[in-house]
């Protein structure tokens, strides 16, 4: 069951301009790196950096020391620090080459990520960086918008929190309905969904 939702989630992400990605935990940290510095390093690029959330399900699946000379992960908190400089903050969501984010949910029939408004500190990290990488488990996929409701309400989670859906990469048309991506948010969005049991 879980592969076919998989399957499902993968074919419609596709079919929104994104990419979808099942795999294991042990590789997991090998292709977040590929993503996020795909191919030979020119000597004249600079290295490349990500800003990432510290969540829960991060913590558990990318170790801290996830860094070479291809690129750079900047560990952010959760929750916002008293001391915060917004302008340093943003600048570095400004200079980031990927956002990598969790996701609460995924939805196969539509292929949308869904976060909970209470765990989405990371709105920046969502938008600014001209790609986005989202985390998930397999235990996070559901059916369709109907199942997520029923979960939403059994875990009392319906009422108490606001629900971001992130629906493939930014995309909007001029007046000659010429297609752009990256607009209003990442031109690439990849999702690695880690296989559990």
């Amino acid at each position: 069951m879980t592969e076919k939702l998989f399957q499902e989630f993968e074919r419609e992400i596709k079919n929104l301009g994104g990419e979808g990605f099942l795999v294991s935990e042990k590789v997991l940290p090998a292709k977040l790196s590929s993503i996020i510095s795909p191919g030979q390093k020119a000597q004249s690029e600079p290295n490349r950096n990500a800003v990432i959330y510290q969540t829960p399900l991060i913590e558990r699946l990318i170790p801290q020391n996830l860094f070479d000379e291809k690129f750079f992960l900047h560990w952010l908190p959760l929750n916002k620090p008293e001391n915060l400089n917004r302008d340093r903050y943003r600048q570095m969501m400004l200079d980031a080459n990927a956002g990598v984010v969790a996701a609460d949910y995924l939805i196969a029939d539509s292929g949308a990520i869904v976060i909970l408004g209470r765990h989405h500190r990371s709105q920046l990290a969502t938008l600014l960086p001209p790609m986005l990488v989202v985390l998930a488990t397999t235990r996070q996929l559901v059916a369709d918008i109907h199942q997520l409701h029923e979960i939403l309400r059994e875990n009392k989670q319906e009422s108490d929190s606001t629900l971001h859906y992130i629906t493939g990469p930014s995309r909007t048309a001029d007046i000659e309905k010429t297609l752009i991506l990256g607009v209003h948010g990442p031109k690439e969005l990849v999702v690695l969904v880690v296989a559990e049991e």
